[in-house]
């Protein structure tokens, strides 16, 4: 196989001179494909050697090519609203990384989160999953109805998910959603702060929020998210996704981030305990 560029892994948890795993930086080689995923099983991985990167074919890469996405747009006469964290992910490879850690199985109800054009609502109900997908742009919710007319496992609705999701009952759920990168904080607050909660997230952010989220105590990234994100659970990150796997591509990579939500296990008004939490890292 052809290899076209090297990935420098180092000082990623802020070790100076270390690397990912507090090793020797080392340089991991990339397949020639514009869209790299390093896979999630291997972050960290304290007893291995490192993140690999995902081998992807270009033929296996993408589902929707930036030609097919852009095509779409303008037939449609739209554009992506930078406004509304619209980025459109054309990895194969992704999706099926999502999927697995979703563990997706027929029957499974799941709420989606920004479908955009479709691309994971069509995986999640390929996989037999019963969907509820809330999208807040009309002109994406036009091809959505189009595209999935035929699908009796959808719902959709029209929304901002921040005002839908506490009209859910989310007890039994798995959230899974590739998440516009500016409303993550807001998402978690609504989706803990209520009584029934969801049984696993699993969802496509910035990379650096996801960082924080993961951040134990002690480290300097550690802020309020990752404190009321690890009350119900312990947040892992299991996949780093390159920028180059979306249209249009965004500045930052993103990361797939996983979380197993369990109740808490202290009896206190949830409210309350944002509050503390907000306060504590507003001094």
């Amino acid at each position: 196989m052809l290899y076209t560029k090297q990935l420098r892994i180092m000082n990623y948890h802020g070790l100076k001179g270390r690397g990912i795993l507090g090793l020797t930086p080392r340089k991991v080689r990339i397949p020639s494909a514009r869209c790299v995923s390093l896979r999630a099983g291997l972050y960290p991985r304290p007893e291995g050697r490192g993140v690999r990167p995902v081998n992807i074919k270009k033929n296996e890469m993408e589902l929707i090519s930036k030609e097919e996405v852009i095509r779409i747009l303008k037939r449609n006469q739209m554009h992506s609203l930078k406004r509304l964290g619209q980025h459109f992910l054309i990895s194969k490879d992704i999706l099926t990384e999502i999927i697995k850690n979703a563990n997706i199985q027929k029957g499974d109800k799941v709420i989606e989160v920004g479908p955009g054009l479709g691309v994971l609502t069509e995986e999640l109900l390929s996989n037999g999953a019963e969907v509820t997908a809330i999208e807040f742009d009309s002109r994406m919710m036009r091809i959505l109805k189009k595209r999935f007319r035929n699908y009796q496992n959808l719902n959709l609705i029209k929304g901002d998910a921040l005002d839908e999701i506490p009209r859910l009952n989310l007890a039994n759920q798995k959230i899974v959603a590739n998440l516009p990168y500016q409303i993550t904080s807001p998402f978690f607050n609504k989706i803990l702060s209520k009584k029934e909660l969801p049984k696993l997230i699993v969802i496509l952010i910035q990379k650096e929020v996801a960082e924080r989220i993961i951040a134990k105590p002690h480290n300097s990234t550690r802020g309020y998210l990752s404190v009321l994100v690890q009350l119900y659970g312990v947040p892992k990150i299991v996949g780093i996704v390159s920028k180059e796997c979306f249209y249009p591509q965004p500045k930052v990579e993103s990361a797939i981030l996983s979380l197993k939500v369990r109740p808490l296990k202290i009896k206190v008004e949830k409210a309350k305990i944002i509050k503390i939490i907000q306060a504590g890292f507003s001094q």
